[in-house]
């Protein structure tokens, strides 16, 4: 029963995502309750129609309150949770705690933070937390500080720790990104299952703790001193939902244990913890937190029998085996990548990771740093090691029907085991490993023409693509991370290229070329042009030429840019990097007879370039402006936006897009 009902509420709150597969599943599922003559499906209803409430009322900011609990803190944000909404709110050194009481004084309006090709979206991350406004602040009142506060202790506990130890106890015991570096890492090579703080973690921790309390002290004892000690860690974990999620399970499981005997099966159990976090705390039905916890943890019950039908000794390699097919699977589907290898180095590594784990609890109550330093150096040495071996498979087409084909192959491979048919699970097998690699496959390397235009933030990146030969005009450049790394290179990677044939940098501006450095470390890279070496590129399909002949005549850098005119096929592309009017209209003057279809806004939408003339003579019919969300120079400037409508020139700007794509035909 409870199984169903939080299935009838997960689809009444999110009935705005896959609409129509939602609706079907829905449909279905009532006529087989209505078929059944099943006397519960008026609280089924009931609670389709509380998850559409509950859905709503978070989306809707009818009236601002400003008096509210804080629900989320980090370093330099807080989320407050009002009776009219739920808010972000901009703290540069925040103090503020979850469950402290506030008055924040200011006035709402609409975020944009600036994203990364490739990268964590956070404006996506406060959408799923059902954060759709902010808080300009202009003073905050505390009406009541919470009692219990475990950010202050955490950033204590941090503090005192030794570098490398500071590193990996942060991520490992209380999730946080202390060090860029080795986030990064861990997030390439599909580790953070294993080293963030989670159930895993602590699952294995309370079965030991049991074992050992059960030598001197009854079951049901035993029991409720690993449920404090669960309770303690939500409020270690800074309230981690998957450690909330636990202790729900084992508060459960301990109530039918004890007092209902047994009266619920563990699916069961399972619907009860997801439907009370999902009327309690929505968000953790939403984005990755619960595509990684809910059907895994459905498969692993359903799956539960017919693995019992295999030898006990070969169990765990088949659990291992579909958790990880589980994780790939929904790697793909949401990251565009996956690591191949990561479940072989959580097993070799695991118990050095939960002996870590352990010694980070203890260094609260004693100082044994030596130890924790250098059980840490042997984890960040063995991290940057994989990375080097690991096998990383790359796709942007994984999509809705890989996916359900095959969790399909891998279901028919678990009713062979089931039917007596292990020999032919082989096929089963098979069939997933084909639905994961087809779209692995450097296909497009056979047919592909299309220009990107990258989403880099603030600055210019383009990459032109015919078939198997790759150019890349500017890399972008930003001073707090390294765009090669953490954004071009996944790019190329995701769309099957492996090298670059020609690299242009139009001009040495950072927002130009700041990347190119750790491009060229990092990256196999053919030819490199600039300002000083161009020669005009002619391949089969494409030319790309140089119209800013007298780019040494001009003092300012922004007008000695490349101006590159690229003719691929039909299509007649303008990429006119930062130059100013003044230049724009030597070009007219010089080139009027071209045409001139796409125009990449120079400069970034600046007033001092894109000239009304150029509007008027070449009739493009895009204008794409490469620029970063809310950037400090206000790009793109009205002016230049109010020019481009004037001449019904469609305007695409990558802040709101992300990567732009055309598809050359």
């Amino acid at each position: 029963m409870f199984l169903f009902l939080f299935i009838f509420f997960y689809l009444g709150m999110t009935i705005d995502e896959l609409f129509i597969l939602k609706i079907i599943i829905l449909i279905g599922i009532s006529i087989y309750l209505i078929k059944n003559k099943s006397k519960k499906y008026k609280s089924y209803v009931f609670v389709y129609l509380l998850g559409i409430f509950i859905s709503f009322i978070y989306r809707q900011n009818f009236i601002f309150s400003n008096i509210g609990v804080v629900v989320i803190s980090k370093d330099n944000y807080f989320i407050l949770q009002t009776l009219t909404g739920r808010y972000y709110c901009s703290n540069y050194e925040n103090t503020y705690e979850v469950f402290d009481l506030l008055k924040v004084e200011g006035y709402l309006k609409d975020y944009s933070f600036t994203t990364y090709e490739s990268q964590f979206d956070f404006n996506e991350y406060l959408k799923d937390s059902f954060v759709y406004k902010e808080i300009k602040i202009n003073d905050i009142k505390t009406i009541n500080y919470s009692l219990i506060r475990p950010r202050s202790f955490i950033n204590r506990y941090i503090s005192s720790l030794g570098e490398n130890s500071k590193i990996v106890i942060s991520k490992l015991l209380f999730n946080s990104n202390y060090n860029h570096e080795f986030n990064f890492l861990i997030s390439k090579n599909g580790l953070f299952y294993y080293l963030s703080i989670s159930s895993f973690h602590l699952g294995l921790v309370f079965e030991n703790i049991k074992k050992i309390l059960q030598i001197k002290i009854n079951e049901k004892k035993s029991e409720l001193i690993v449920l404090v000690i669960n309770f303690i860690f939500i409020f270690i974990s800074s309230y981690r939902l998957s450690i909330i999620r636990l202790f729900l399970f084992n508060i459960f499981r301990y109530i039918n244990h004890f007092h209902r005997k047994e009266k619920f099966d563990r699916s069961e159990i399972i619907g009860m913890v997801f439907l009370l976090l999902g009327i309690f705390l929505p968000q953790s039905l939403k984005g990755t937190s619960f595509l990684f916890s809910f059907p895994l943890y459905m498969l692993l019950y359903y799956f539960n029998e017919p693995i019992k039908q295999v030898k006990k000794r070969h169990r765990s390699i088949y659990y291992l085996v579909l958790i990880n097919l589980y994780f790939i699977i929904i790697q793909l589907f949401i990251n565009g990548y996956c690591s191949l290898l990561s479940f072989i180095y959580g097993l070799l590594i695991s118990y050095l990771i939960i002996f870590v784990f352990i010694l980070g609890l203890i260094r609260i109550l004693i100082p044994i740093d030596f130890i924790l330093e250098f059980a840490s150096i042997m984890i960040i040495s063995s991290i940057k090691f994989f990375d080097k071996v690991n096998l990383i498979i790359y796709t942007k087409d994984f999509n809705f029907l890989f996916v359900i084909s095959s969790f399909v192959l891998i279901l028919f491979g678990f009713y062979l085991i089931y039917t007596g048919r292990k020999n032919k699970v082989f096929w089963s097998l098979y069939g997933v490993s084909l639905c994961i690699l087809i779209p692995c496959l450097p296909k497009e390397r056979l047919y592909e023409n299309s220009v990107y235009f990258i989403n880099v933030g603030q600055g210019d990146s383009i990459l032109i693509r015919n078939k198997s030969t790759s150019i890349l005009i500017d890399t972008g450049g930003v001073n707090d991370i390294d765009l090669a790394k953490e954004t071009l290179i996944p790019f190329f990677k995701k769309i099957h290229i492996n090298k670059i044939d020609y690299l242009i940098i139009t001009h040495d501006d950072f927002d130009h070329n700041g990347a190119s450095f750790s491009l060229c470390e990092n990256f196999k890279i053919i030819s490199r042009l600039d300002s000083t070496n161009y020669q005009p590129i002619y391949l089969k399909e494409l030319s790309l030429v140089n119209l800013n002949e007298y780019r040494d005549k001009w003092k300012d850098k922004n007008d000695s840019s490349l101006v590159l005119y690229l003719n691929f096929k039909s299509y007649k592309f303008l990429f006119t990097g930062d130059i100013s009017k003044s230049i724009e209209k030597y070009i007219i003057n010089d080139y009027i007879d071209l045409e001139m279809d796409y125009l990449k806004v120079a400069h970034h939408g600046s007033n001092s370039s894109t000239c009304e003339e150029l509007l008027k003579i070449f009739s493009f019919k895009e204008a794409i402006i490469s620029v970063g969300a809310k950037n400090n120079f206000g790009h793109p400037s009205k002016e230049v936006i109010t020019l481009l409508n004037k001449y019904n020139v469609r305007i695409r700007r990558t802040d709101i897009e992300g990567t732009i794509k055309y598809s050359i035909k």
